[in-house]
């Protein structure tokens, strides 16, 4: 395997990889295998196909994809192994320039390095919170919303009593102004810890690999894009009434992007540095509680819940509620 390095600087690194002839044959063997395996090939057994074959029978997508799983399964992690002395950080991008029987296989392979920074001193930060509160016409606006979902003839002391245990229309409207009030405390609280986050953030002088920044910007547009056609938009017709491309609203989302990456950095170095962690345990609790939500438990769980998922998110929510109560909420006066 020959390595030679394209692009080299602080926050990322690409290197050209060739793998020679000599070990790259095997792996075409190895797929023709495993397609005549997985497919059936007029005329040969299974597993007996020859790979120009494979090629002709199922296509040459379906068969060159084969072959190249298997040789970066084989040797992204010798190259790894070679590269040792690299903090990366996420996964690679990878790119295949050449590919064909009895020919060298070249790929190119970009890198992501974690960066080094020091969080300065935060002592000058102070973010000022609001006073919330509830005006009684969102209180009205509430009953009437309730009012319509509930099909009633009028707001009064047995519309409240049908409610839960309330014994008049005042007690239900001190509880929904209550409520309401808690609502915006929690949207006052969430905005300044975004808030603290930002002056930290500004006080850190970081690179972020452009990769790491074009592939969080991508994860934004998906997610903006299932918004759009959730609501019954097709994603076509909504970029025509915006008169702007994919390309375009990904550029958009750069420095959004690079914001979250290095919140998120910012987030990990704090817990690291102040040794905060999460328990097994508190995991376990907070994935039971939220599967109960939905009247489900880990035994029964359907198969379109990604527990490993919800396990990862519910830890980082753990994680950064800690960082916050522990370090940054004295931030917010």
């Amino acid at each position: 395997m020959e390595i030679k390095r394209l692009e080299d600087n602080k926050s990322q690194k690409t290197f050209e990889v060739a793998v020679p002839v000599i070990e790259t044959e095997k792996y075409f063997e190895l797929a023709a295998k495993n397609l005549s395996n997985r497919f059936s090939i007029n005329g040969f057994r299974e597993g007996n196909a020859p790979f120009n074959i494979v090629v002709k029978e199922i296509g040459e997508q379906e068969s060159y994809k084969e072959v190249i799983n298997l040789i970066l399964n084989a040797f992204l992690p010798k190259f790894f192994i070679e590269q040792e002395n690299l903090n990366t950080l996420g996964e690679p991008e990878v790119e295949v320039l050449k590919i064909a029987p009895k020919n060298p296989f070249i790929f190119k392979i970009t890198i992501a390095l974690y960066p080094e920074f020091t969080i300065p001193s935060l002592k000058d930060i102070k973010i000022k919170t609001k006073k919330v509160s509830a005006s009684d016409k969102e209180v009205d606006n509430s009953l009437e919303y309730l009012k319509k979902i509930r099909k009633a003839e009028k707001i009064d002391d047995k519309f409240a009593q049908s409610l839960g245990n309330f014994k008049n229309i005042d007690e239900l409207k001190k509880s929904m102004k209550s409520g309401i009030e808690k609502d915006k405390e929690q949207i006052e609280k969430n905005q300044n810890r975004i808030k603290v986050l930002e002056n930290v953030s500004k006080k850190i002088k970081i690179d972020i690999a452009p990769i790491l920044i074009k592939r969080e910007s991508y994860v934004i547009l998906n997610q903006h894009k299932d918004q759009i056609t959730k609501s019954g938009i097709k994603w076509d017709e909504y970029l025509g009434k915006i008169k702007k491309t994919e390309y375009e609203l990904v550029e958009e989302q750069k420095n959004l992007a690079k914001m979250k990456i290095v919140n998120s950095l910012l987030l990990a170095k704090l817990a690291k540095d102040n040794n905060i962690k999460v328990e097994h345990n508190e995991i376990e609790e907070q994935l039971e509680a939220v599967l109960k939500e939905y009247g489900i438990t880990k035994e029964n769980t359907p198969k379109d819940i990604n527990i490993k998922q919800l396990k990862s998110n519910i830890f980082q929510k753990i994680l950064n509620e800690k960082i916050f109560t522990q370090i940054l909420d004295k931030y917010i006066i």
